[in-house]
Order: structure tokens, then sequence, then C-alpha cells
């Protein structure tokens, strides 16, 4: 990858690095629920690195409080 990319995954390391089809990935983008990406020419993504970790973090949850009879 070139000096220019290094700090993008291409669509099919996003996918594995979130042990997910690049196809789900692809999904996601198309709903808008997904990391943002660029669109580089006919069907190829990119995705900054930085925005997906960004994207990933704003996906948490928290548990739900524990209801405890009083």
């Amino acid at each position: 990858m070139s000096k220019l990319l290094e700090d993008f995954f291409e669509e099919e390391e996003l996918a594995e690095e979130l042990k997910v089809h690049k196809q789900t990935v692809r999904r996601w983008g198309a709903d808008g629920i997904g990391p943002p990406f660029v669109e580089l020419g006919y069907r190829r993504r990119i995705y900054p690195k930085e925005a997906a970790r960004k994207w990933l973090a704003g996906r948490m949850h928290r548990p739900p409080r524990s209801r405890v009879p009083a």
C-alpha cells in the first residue's frame, strides 16, 4: 500500500479486523450505518482508520442496570 493510503483500511482489511464478511461491511455502507468511507473508482471503498475506530467506539453499549428489589 502506498504511503498516501497507509491510514486507510481496504474493505477486505476492515472486514477482517471486525471479523465479519466483506459483504456485511458493504451492506453497512449502503444502509448508512457503517463507518465513513471514501469511494475510489467503481465500487472501491477505503475506510479512514481513525474514523473506523471512532465509529466502533460509538457503538459501545453499557449493560443495563440490574434491578434489585428493594
